[in-house]
């Protein structure tokens, strides 16, 4: 009807996106209410770019080779799937030194960052042919001497088994079939810092161990805000207008056993 008025149960928290469970109180001209059980979605309105900050990692090529601007992101691990990475312009790899270059990220949703990182040209190693009976340099051979895994930190509940992975920020720069493990569990008994160390173990055997750092967080307090919250939510039922509609049955059925009383009377007086 005309004059029927809105407002919500409780404030909707719009503080963080999702769906949030609210309800609504409708009040009709004549005084009555419903109550009306609804959801809010709640979006973040940022762009990828906004939302994620890709950092630079030097990488080293040989002369003539091209570099991967994919490899020149340190966090790729950490951007969303579906992210693409190129280079503003070709790196110039005919002479060796360090060159400038920018990558230029490009998100799911089509924003974009510019990241400034910097390729390192050198000259493959050579034997040298003045020095007879010596062994030429050693190369990097192994997955080991290759790749360089990042530490991240991760936080975890306090109980809760924290992935070894979720510590490394590059799992998208190393191969395939890359394992990790932490070389010691974390103690995630008592809140805090804990100090840790992942073992990262590469294709060809050869092995990384990176230290970490895995914060523990005392979730004790939140879980008994959330019980004491569905307590007081299981004392408040929500009010459907079924309350109302009762009340006037009640009403009703008085006033027809009044009347039948009424009617007796008067046969029991004639």
């Amino acid at each position: 009807p005309d004059g029927t008025k809105f407002e919500y149960k409780t404030p909707v928290d719009t503080t963080t996106p999702g769906d949030k469970d609210a309800t609504v109180v409708v009040t009709y001209p004549d005084g009555s209410k419903d109550e009306v059980p609804v959801k809010v979605t709640v979006t973040d309105p940022r762009t990828d770019a906004d939302k994620n900050t890709p950092t630079p990692k030097e990488q080293s090529v040989n002369v003539g080779e091209t570099p991967d601007p994919k490899k020149s992101i340190g966090n790729v691990g950490d951007l969303p799937d579906g992210t693409k990475f190129e280079y503003k312009t070709p790196v110039d790899t005919t002479t060796p030194g360090d060159k400038d270059a920018t990558v230029v990220v490009t998100y799911p949703d089509g924003s974009k960052d510019e990241v400034p990182v910097t390729v390192k040209v050198v000259t493959p190693n050579m034997p040298a042919p003045s020095t007879p009976n010596m062994p030429a340099p050693a190369t990097p051979s192994t997955d080991a001497d290759k790749n360089t895994p990042v530490a991240k930190d991760q936080t975890v509940n306090k109980g809760e088994t924290p992935n070894a992975k979720d510590s490394i920020g590059n799992v998208g720069d190393l191969p395939n079939g890359t394992k990790f493990e932490y070389k010691t569990p974390v103690d995630t008994t008592t809140p805090g810092v804990k100090d840790a160390t992942v073992v990262v173990t590469y294709p060809d055997g050869s092995m990384d161990e990176v230290p970490v750092k895995v914060t523990v967080a005392d979730n004790s307090a939140q879980a008994s805000d959330s019980t004491s919250a569905k307590k007081e939510e299981a004392k408040e039922l929500p009010n459907t207008g079924t309350e109302a509609h009762a009340g006037l049955a009640t009403l009703g059925l008085l006033g027809a056993l009044s009347g039948f009383g009424l009617l007796s009377r008067k046969k029991k007086e004639d």
